[in-house]
């Protein structure tokens, strides 16, 4: 009988050691899922590529009108900028501008590697790019991230490139989020890519507007009620999934959105 247990015990401690040593090897493809590559030209906008050392940085711009506030958006994984056009348009014809940056591992940085530290230094070089050819102002800059996106957006507001924040169904870090996906794995040991916005919140000073779909099943809204906890900011709650923020109310969060963007 004994003998029988220890077997079983090895059994189940090497199968356990399977599963995390999968989880390990997929970390990237898990947090980083991507879409097939599609070039992104925008009508009547301008294509932002180059780099900043050897980091590599790609986006396009609709330029705003004079005094006019600019929208600096940071996708969710498993989209590029190509998919953003429509949300870029839209809130270009409110008056705004709109930088859509692209993320390393996506779209036309898809041979790039992707991790945190690579997404948030190509997304600062972008946002460096666009103020030296096109006159953008960090006083003038709203950031807006959505889904993976909210932690490059938490972090450039940290480090002052924006002078307001929108969140789209933010986290409070990767690695909160994996410990309610996978409550039985060491999360803390396995996710490589904190991202840790609840974290860098500290560091956070400007207005912020968070919205979150009450029917989200990927991103918990309890993330984006602690998050708007930690920076002082409007919670904006709209009857949406995760992936149907605008589908489904774009009428209400497009003028939201405008009306933010405009209070300087």
């Amino acid at each position: 009988m004994r003998a029988q247990f220890v077997r079983t015990l090895a059994w189940a401690l090497s199968l356990y050691a399977l599963v995390m040593l999968l989880v390990a090897l997929a970390h990237d493809s898990l947090l980083y899922p991507a879409p097939t590559p599609r070039q992104a030209a925008f009508a009547d906008g301008v294509t932002i590529e180059g780099r900043c050392g050897a980091v590599p940085a790609s986006g396009q711009l609709l330029v705003a009108s004079d005094g006019a506030p600019t929208v600096a958006h940071f996708h969710g994984n498993a989209e590029q900028v190509a998919d953003i056009e429509r949300l870029a348009l839209n809130l270009r014809a409110r008056g705004l501008g709109v930088l859509v940056a692209e993320f390393p591992g996506y779209g036309v940085l898809a041979d790039a590697d992707p991790s945190e530290q690579a997404l948030i230094a190509s997304a600062r070089c972008t946002l460096s790019l666009a103020q030296q050819r096109f006159g953008l102002r960090p006083a003038n800059t709203v950031l807006m991230g959505r889904s993976l996106g909210t932690g490059v957006a938490v972090a450039l507001a940290a480090q002052g490139w924006g002078e307001r924040l929108v969140l789209l169904a933010p986290y409070t870090s990767i690695r909160q989020l994996a410990e309610g996906v996978y409550p039985w794995l060491p999360t803390s040991l396995l996710v490589r890519d904190p991202f840790d916005s609840l974290q860098r919140a500290r560091d956070v000073d400007v207005p912020t507007l968070v919205i979150h779909g009450t029917r989200d099943r990927v991103i918990p809204p309890q993330h984006s009620h602690r998050m708007a906890e930690a920076l002082d900011a409007r919670l904006l709650s709209v009857d949406a999934g995760h992936n149907d923020l605008f589908a489904l109310q774009g009428h209400v969060l497009v003028p939201e959105l405008t009306r933010f963007a405009w209070a300087f």
